[in-house]
C-alpha cells in the first residue's frame, strides 16, 4: 500500500513540474499592453499605440503665392499713399491777365506773364483740406484798349490775392483734386505807360475788392509725402479804384467797378 501511494506521488510531482519541450521552442507571444511585475512603476502608465504616420503628399495649392501674403491692414494701410495730415502747395505757371471796367465800356488792359502760387493748410479728413492761400499773376507788356483803338504799353500789372481755400482730393489715395477760394483781391497796375507817348500813364493807387478762383488738376505721387502735377485755375475778382491811362495833368482818383479774370496752367507740387 505504502509502495503504491509512493508511487502516485512521484507521477503526479514529475507531471506538475515537467515543462514540454515544445513550449521552450515555440514561446508565447507576450502583449505590450501588459505589464509584467518587474517592469510596473509605482504608479500605472498607461501606453497608447503609436499614431499612425502621415504619408500624405503637402498640396501645392496651401503654398503662399509670392505677392499675396496677408500682411496686417495696418502695415497696408502705413505704405499707401493718402491726402492726410499736413499740407503745402507751391504751383508756378503761364498765365493770362485781363482787367477792364464791369459795363464793357472802353478801358481794357489785358497781358500774358507768370503765376505763382502758395498755400499751407491741414487735411481735416481723408482728402479734404483747408487752408490760407496767397497767390499772384503778373502780366508784362500787353495792350490797352479804349475807344476801339488797341495800343501797347510798358509795364507790369499784377492781380494778388490773400485767399482762405478749400482743396478736395476726390479719392484720397488718387491725384485728382479740384480746388475753390476766396478772399481779398487788388490789381497794381501803377507806372503803366503807353508807348509812344510819355505822357499817357496809369500812375494812380490801386484797385481792391474780393475775388474768388476755382481750380481743377491731377497729381503723381513721387514720394511718401510729395506728389507732382498739373493745374488749371481761374482767377476773378471784382474790384473798385480807377483804371484808365490820362494825361500826367488829368490825374484822377475816381473809382471804377472793375473785373478782373486770370486763367492759368501751373505746374504744382504738393507735400501732403
Amino acid at each position: 500500500m505504502n509502495k503504491i501511494t509512493y508511487c502516485v506521488m512521484s507521477l503526479i510531482a514529475i507531471t506538475c513540474f515537467h515543462k514540454p519541450a515544445h513550449a521552450q521552442t515555440h514561446p508565447v507571444a507576450e502583449n505590450p499592453l501588459v505589464f509584467h511585475d518587474e517592469d510596473t512603476p509605482e504608479t500605472a502608465r498607461t501606453t497608447q499605440p503609436p499614431a499612425p504616420a502621415d504619408n500624405s503628399v503637402p498640396s501645392t495649392n496651401d503654398a503662399p503665392e509670392p505677392g499675396n501674403s496677408d500682411e496686417p491692414n495696418s502695415q497696408i494701410e502705413a505704405n499707401r499713399h493718402v491726402h492726410e495730415g499736413f499740407y503745402l502747395r507751391l504751383a508756378i505757371g503761364i498765365a493770362y491777365l485781363s482787367a477792364g471796367r464791369s459795363d464793357g465800356e472802353s478801358g481794357t488792359i489785358s497781358a500774358s506773364g507768370l503765376s505763382t502760387e502758395f498755400g499751407i493748410g491741414l487735411t481735416v479728413t481723408n482728402g479734404l483740406a483747408f487752408g490760407i492761400g496767397i497767390g499772384q499773376v503778373a502780366g508784362s507788356n500787353g495792350t490797352y484798349e479804349s475807344g476801339g483803338n488797341s495800343r501797347r504799353f510798358d509795364g507790369r500789372a499784377s492781380l494778388m490775392s490773400l485767399k482762405a481755400f478749400g482743396d478736395w482730393y476726390v479719392y484720397p489715395q488718387s491725384g485728382f483734386h479740384i480746388k475753390a477760394a476766396i478772399g481779398y483781391a487788388w490789381l497794381d497796375h501803377k507806372s503803366l505807360n503807353l508807348r509812344g507817348s510819355d505822357e499817357w500813364s496809369t500812375d494812380a493807387p490801386s484797385c481792391d475788392g474780393i475775388g474768388g478762383s476755382v481750380g481743377v488738376g491731377w497729381e503723381t505721387w513721387v514720394s511718401k509725402n510729395w506728389s507732382l502735377g498739373l493745374l488749371f485755375n481761374f482767377d476773378i475778382a471784382s474790384l473798385n479804384g480807377p483804371l484808365q491811362f490820362t494825361r500826367s495833368e488829368e490825374r484822377s482818383s475816381d473809382s471804377e467797378s472793375i473785373t478782373a479774370i486770370a486763367p492759368a496752367l501751373l505746374f504744382s507740387a504738393t507735400y501732403n
